[in-house]
């Protein structure tokens, strides 16, 4: 099964852009993260009452309260995933205080 230029140059081209969408993927996380670190300065309330509606959707349907902060965020799917549990282990660590 021998390669021709066609194919070669197809598989680099989708290899090129799988790497610069994930690139894509990997600023926007970074925004966002970093917008929720600013956030949390400078709007300690806003920011926890909007985990806490997170924590009530995820509690009833985890994966259905990634996709909506993925989709309200724009950010990657691995991203709202880490949020999101996050925000479960820290409502989950505090009602247990």
């Amino acid at each position: 099964m021998a390669f021709d230029n066609s194919e070669f140059l197809l598989i680099a081209f989708i290899a090129l852009y799988i790497y610069l969408v994930s690139n894509e993927w990997q600023k926007l996380d970074d925004k966002h993260l970093e917008l929720r670190d600013q956030r949390k300065c400078s709007e300690p309330d806003l920011l926890k009452e909007e985990e806490q509606l997170i924590y009530q959707t995820a509690l009833a349907n985890k994966n259905r309260a990634i996709v909506d902060y993925r989709n309200k965020y724009h950010i990657s799917l691995s991203c709202a995933q880490e949020i999101v549990e996050s925000i479960l282990k820290a409502g989950t660590k505090a009602q247990s205080l």
